[in-house]
């Protein structure tokens, strides 16, 4: 990590090889993904402090070998960071990948939970 503006300062904040940062809404965790053996990922949480000084927790291992990332960004936070929408691999052999498109998805949600 590097502050904005540059300073020159850098800090290391995951202990393996990661990519695909990012930061949430609330900007006290940084999640990425790990790289573990067999070409397999973890999204990884860091708990992080901009004040005046930087500061930074150990990472966290939130979940793993779920993740297929394939040259994508395959997860994002939920703007509260309690969930995660993740890209998954495919379990099972599919001949032809599917699209589902829902449409007025609010009126079936109102449909479905009244108030």
């Amino acid at each position: 990590m590097q502050p904005v503006p540059l300073s020159g300062a850098r800090y290391q904040v995951s202990t393996t090889p990661a990519h695909d940062p990012i930061r949430s809404s609330d900007g006290r965790q940084i999640f990425y993904l790990e790289d573990l053996p067999y070409g397999d990922h973890r999204l990884t949480a860091v708990e992080v402090d901009t004040g005046a000084a930087f500061k930074y927790s150990a990472p966290t291992g939130l979940f793993d070998n779920a993740l297929d990332p394939a040259g994508i960004w395959a997860y994002d936070a939920t703007p509260d960071s309690r969930r995660f929408l993740v890209m998954r691999r495919e379990e099972r052999a599919v001949s032809q990948p599917e699209i589902t498109v829902t449409l007025n998805w609010f009126d079936e949600l109102r449909r479905r939970v009244p108030r």
